[in-house]
């Protein structure tokens, strides 16, 4: 008995030692920041706020003390006597030489100001609790559990040097706490890694981008001390006011429907259920849904759409900063991401979806995007139009109603636009980093018109300049008197008659009796998962809609699959291929230059001379510029050591950005699922050509930015070495080489990058776009979508969103998806011989579709409409067209640059 008990306790002695090393192991990340250990800060170890069991229900008071030592060893409250030496050295050490030393120090308080100090974290206490899934909350508690205990504490560390045994993490001083946050930075357990950045990221965008609650500048605005020392301004209700002048902001013209004008059901068996009935129901208002609602009212159809998020106006735009924006407008308040922690996305929950909180680049679908859909996936309606395609028609409609020019993009002395066109110095280091390597800058096509310049496209235009579905399509749609809008509407699933036919969808709504401040109410419905009539959320409601013709689901490549998965759809690539154009960037410093990233256009110029790929396959990246306010700049700069974070963030006004939107091939282990409740969850990885053409990419953009004259540059990565020339320099003298030959210095650098690669959690890696969950296809077998948007599975089941992607695009996908349910419907919409609904199919065989019946119950109703198509003929298709697809008089003198001038057409498609 004792040799077999020996035996055991050996073996679970080797493995709590091999599981000590695994965690105690650290990457080859080693970052190479300077680290200012005699600037002493504030020691609070023992004085921890106590938290208020009114504010978080699910964390405990000893998780809040570990959460609060977090956030104090991330931003502390430095001791003044010791920042001016300690600025002095670190700031020498980057960049050579001290000339930032006067910048830096004129704001004592923002280096004497703690994450304490401002609150954070009971803030991202409410981010934990509010809008993070409840598994994922799990987890996060569950770290900040072992953080606090000593044996934990030693396994996630390798914890004998830390002095782990003095007890849990918030019992630490603050300079063994910085040591363990830096461990697990570079851990090589890829969750642990990923869950400090995720914290990190958490707690400096809390602290950088809040506005305090009581007004503290001379005009009554609110703001936040740290951003003297950005040199930074928000947009805020006065700026707005300012710069509208004598304008009134625009008067609301959506009228969403209210519960007390929606009829109570005669199924509701107790429950409070109420039902409408309709031609058409959409399931979501971004670019798919508000599109296909404009051009099926227009032809005299009843359309219900439903939307999940919020209504939001003017007037709420104006007074969003960047975190009420995120609670209004964002699925998970703008925290969401993959299960594997890879990447970050962002996706739009609102009226509107993605179009109200873009940057509004409009680009039309690359020619050699098209070409692969037409020739390898068989799609012939993606053709050109010689050819017998639609597209081409559909979006030249759709810029049409978009306003999409260049005269709002970019002002230098290459380019025309709007005299008063504020320029944003971002993209001229971009247009000019582009020159430097003998690639192509251009002004970026956008959907404005009379922008402002503000920069903050993605918390909603106050100013109604953005042409977003909603300013457009969706009013279109209202001003028919055809359109109902149902607002923070959850669509549950669909019904369907058997599996034959979709006969409508039932929802759960929540009333509009919240606050307008994005945390109840017209907030953030996606923070919860899904509702059912038995466990109804408190003031929600059940909402039946019945449809005659069809039910549309445009929720987006996330939500889109998930409402199929509910409803029990069973073809096995539903939710698989999603592609999310992964997002990276690179920073370059320039000292001498306030470069004022969060003035003017944000996102105006591109280059596309990379989007064939490093292989010539198609497979590659469009570079431009991304907006950068406060808020962003503390989620994604790197943290090293406590001082170096607050520098580099206090620095931003001085980094020029550049990202590379990644064109991803993906593949179906990358897929959307559901879980128990019925919320989706997204799996994805970088297949190793998606990592490579990445990288590719990343080496562009670093080539470009030294090449500027940048002092410092890195990509945006948490614990990689930065490329700083005045170093390389030395170097190389002392190595007996004479002056600094740039490019063998920084070829150097790209292979230490290439060496690297890009690690799971440590790469920030962002989507905007997601697609090609729900893939259209020629044949049954290679997606769940037909190429008229109808389901393989399910007659009288359309898909109008970006999940129908055959492949992804490599740009941005706004013009793109309206311009599918546009052309989509042209042909759901061309009359059919009398009584008879023809649906056209435009596969290579052209053969045709026929509606089946719908039940006895809505025969009645089902034979009137047809009635009603039959007299109009084709007057209903007239009708869309006269909308839609007329010139208008500049554009027929060649006054506009849409759609077919040389601006959208020519060099700007020539890719």
């Amino acid at each position: 008995m004792a040799g077999p008990l020996f035996l055991l306790l050996l073996l679970i002695l080797i493995l709590v030692l091999l599981s000590y090393l695994a965690l105690s192991r650290r990457l080859r990340l080693q970052h190479d920041w300077p680290h200012q250990r005699s600037c002493r800060v504030k020691e609070r170890t023992g004085t921890w706020p106590a938290l208020s069991p009114k504010r978080l229900k699910h964390i405990t008071a000893s998780e809040f003390q570990t959460l609060c030592a977090l956030c104090d060893t991330i931003l502390p409250a430095f001791e003044a006597d010791d920042v001016p030496k300690a600025i002095r050295a670190h700031i020498k050490e980057l960049v050579g030489s001290d000339e930032l030393y006067d910048s830096l120090s004129e704001d004592m308080n923002y280096y004497t100001r703690g994450a304490i100090d401002a609150d954070v974290p009971a803030r991202v206490g409410d981010i934990i609790e509010e809008h993070l899934h409840p598994d994922a909350r799990k987890i996060v508690r569950m770290v900040l559990y072992v953080l606090e205990t000593p044996l934990g504490l030693c396994f996630l560390t390798g914890g004998g040097w830390y002095g782990w045994r003095r007890g849990g993490f918030s019992r630490l001083p603050f300079q063994r706490r910085e040591a363990i946050i830096g461990h697990l930075l570079t851990s090589i357990i890829e969750p642990i890694r990923g869950l400090t950045i995720f914290i990190k990221a958490m707690t400096g965008r809390v602290y950088f981008a809040s506005r305090d609650t009581h007004p503290s500048t001379a005009d009554g605005c609110p703001t936040n001390p740290a951003w003297v020392a950005l040199k930074y301004q928000d947009r805020t209700r006065a700026k707005v006011k300012e710069i509208m002048a004598k304008e009134q902001l625009r008067t609301p013209q959506l009228k969403p429907v209210q519960k007390e004008s929606i009829p109570p059901s005669c199924v509701g068996g107790g429950t409070d259920v109420r039902e409408l009935s309709c031609d058409v129901v959409i399931v979501g208002s971004g670019a798919g849904g508000g599109t296909a609602a404009a051009v099926l009212t227009a032809a005299g159809l009843d359309v219900v759409v439903l939307e999940k998020g919020g209504y939001y106006t003017e007037k709420d735009f104006a007074g969003f900063g960047e975190l009420e924006g995120d609670r209004a407008l964002y699925e998970r308040a703008g925290w969401f991401g993959s299960e594997e922690l890879s990447v970050s996305i962002m996706a739009g929950s609102c009226v509107g979806g993605g179009t109200t909180l873009n940057w509004c680049a409009s680009f039309r679908t690359p020619a050699h995007v098209r070409k692969e859909w037409v020739e390898q996936k068989g799609l012939k309606s993606f053709a050109e139009k010689e050819n017998g395609g639609l597209f081409d028609e559909a979006l030249d409609a759709v810029s049409r109603r978009l306003n999409v020019n260049t005269e709002h993009s970019h002002r230098n002395d290459e380019v025309g636009s709007v005299p008063g066109l504020v320029v944003n110095e971002n993209n001229e280091k971009l247009w000019q980093g582009a020159k430097g390597v003998g690639a192509t800058c251009l002004p970026i096509p956008r959907n404005v018109k009379g922008c402002k310049d503000c920069s903050a496209c993605e918390r909603g235009c106050p100013y109604g300049a953005k042409q977003s579905t909603m300013r457009t399509f969706l009013e279109d749609a209202e001003a028919t008197g055809k359109l109902r809008l149902v607002a923070r509407a959850h669509v549950d699933k669909v019904l369907r008659n058997g599996e034959a036919e979709a006969v409508g969808v039932i929802a759960t709504v929540q009333n509009d009796d919240g606050k307008k401040d994005g945390k109840t109410g017209k907030g953030n419905p996606s923070s919860s998962s899904t509702s059912s009539s038995s466990s109804l959320p408190l003031s929600s409601y059940q909402l039946v809609v019945w449809a005659t013709h069809a039910v549309i689901i445009s929720a987006g490549s996330i939500h889109t699959p998930a409402v199929l998965l509910r409803s029990h759809f069973k073809h096995p690539k539903i939710g698989r291929h999603i592609a999310l154009h992964p997002v990276s960037g690179v920073a370059g410093l320039f000292p001498s230059e306030l470069l004022n990233t969060h003035r003017g256009v944000g996102m105006g110029t591109y280059v596309p001379d990379f989007m064939k790929g490093r292989l010539g396959d198609g497979w590659g990246g469009v570079i431009e510029t991304p907006p950068a306010h406060a808020g962003l700049g503390g989620m994604i700069a790197p943290w090293g050591n406590a001082f170096n974070y607050r520098i580099w963030v206090a620095l931003k006004g001085r980094f020029a950005f550049s990202i590379v939107i990644s064109r991803d091939e993906s593949s179906g282990s990358n897929r959307v699922v559901i879980d128990k409740e019925g919320a989706p969850r997204v799996h994805y990885l970088l297949t190793k050509k998606d990592r490579g053409n990445l990288q590719s990419s990343v080496e562009v953009m670093m080539r470009m930015v030294v090449r500027q004259g940048a002092k410092l540059a890195l990509p945006v990565n948490e614990s990689f070495r930065t490329y700083r020339p005045h170093r390389d320099e030395k170097k190389m003298k002392e190595g007996g080489k004479k002056g600094l030959d740039e490019e063998v210095g920084l070829a150097g650098y790209l292979q230490y990058l290439r060496e690297m690669g890009m690690p799971i959690g440590n790469t920030a890696l962002f989507s905007a776009h997601q697609m090609c969950s729900c893939r259209m296809a020629a044949t049954k077998e290679e997606g769940p979508v037909q190429e008229t948007g109808e389901s393989w599975e399910t007659e009288k089941l359309y898909v109008m969103d970006a999940s129908v992607f055959p492949t992804s695009l490599g740009i941005n996908p706004m013009v793109r998806v309206s311009s599918r349910t546009n052309s989509s419907f042209r042909c759901m919409h061309t009359p059919s011989p009398p009584y008879l609904y023809v649906i056209t199919h435009l596969t290579p065989s052209n053969h045709q579709h026929q509606h089946e019946q719908l039940t006895v119950e809505s025969i009645a109703f089902m034979l009137s409409k047809r009635l009603a198509v039959k007299i109009k003929g084709c007057e209903a298709a007239k009708a869309i067209e006269k909308k839609y697809c007329t010139r208008t008089p500049e554009e027929a003198k060649g006054k506009v640059s849409f759609p077919e001038g040389p601006t959208l057409r020519g060099e700007y498609c020539a890719w």
